[in-house]
């Protein structure tokens, strides 16, 4: 089991996944920020203690468009939920940290330091019989100050650049019949080029909690994702797609890019190739 033992103020960039017995110990403290990305309809019955709503779709944008990066306002928005460079973020979800983990690399793609998922989210909370509340907390508005790093995103021209490249391995995230195409979710169905398949959901255990590392480490090797190479990971609107970028740089994977305009921009562009 990942666990994580130290102080907000001491988290090394390594321990990103905290358990829930950590954070019952720590959910009063001023430096953290827990932010709760079910519905708000969920989060207004009951949600942890000190949590803040943020409604998933907005960390998405438009589907409809080429989405090369995040949302404009997004700082806008972090900075609305009381987050700034000293803020320890804890991201939780009811759906495998699936949107919790789209808040992670947004946040990582923005420069921010301090952030991790709860393992197992609110179902392991509930579960284990943890503080709720229907409370709202007070938040005072703080400046979030955006200092993109390029290395963390992916473009369709990126990709292209990079198809050949042996340093490079492009990560499918999909289902198995999306990344075949006998599943179209867009103009096209199949998958990029080159790219290997792992469905992003393969790094969970039916309790929401992740694997452990060794079993994690074993599946991406054997598709030859490993920590000497550049990771792209894509999937059809970057979701899931941010689930798997957490869950290799909780393995301690340095070079991990999201694809953000995924398989509703490159299944939708005639000019770009595809595989079968």
């Amino acid at each position: 089991m990942i666990t994580m033992v130290l102080k907000p103020s001491n988290i090394h960039k390594t321990d990103l996944l905290i358990e829930t017995d950590w954070l019952s110990q720590h959910i009063n403290d001023t430096d953290i920020r827990i932010v709760d990305l079910r519905s708000r309809e969920e989060y207004n019955k009951a949600h942890i203690k000190n949590a803040v709503h943020l409604a998933f779709k907005d960390l998405i944008g438009d589907e409809k468009s080429r989405r090369k990066l995040p949302p404009e306002n997004t700082p806008q928005i972090l900075g609305e939920l009381g987050i700034d460079k000293n803020t320890m973020v804890i991201a939780y979800d009811d759906d495998f940290s699936h949107y919790a983990a789209r808040l992670f690399w947004i946040l990582e793609y923005f420069g921010h330091k301090k952030v991790a998922i709860l393992n197992g989210g609110y179902k392991k909370w509930l579960k284990e019989n943890r503080e709720l509340t229907d409370l709202v907390p007070d938040i005072k508005r703080k400046i979030f100050e955006s200092r993109p790093y390029p290395e963390k995103l992916a473009t369709a021209e990126y990709i292209l650049k990079n198809m050949s490249n042996p340093e490079v391995v492009v990560l499918d995230v999909r289902s198995k019949e999306e990344y075949t195409g006998n599943k179209i979710m867009a103009k096209r169905g199949g998958h990029i080029p080159g790219a290997v398949n792992i469905e992003w959901k393969k790094s969970m255990k039916d309790d929401q909690t992740f694997k452990s590392q060794e079993v994690l480490n074993k599946m991406f090797a054997e598709q030859g994702v490993t920590k000497d190479k550049e990771i792209i990971t894509y999937c059809q609107f970057a979701v899931r797609a941010s689930h798997t970028y957490f869950t290799l740089r909780m393995l301690g994977y340095h070079r991990v890019r999201v694809y953000n305009g995924s398989w509703g921009e490159w299944g939708n562009d005639l000019n770009l190739p595809v595989e079968k």
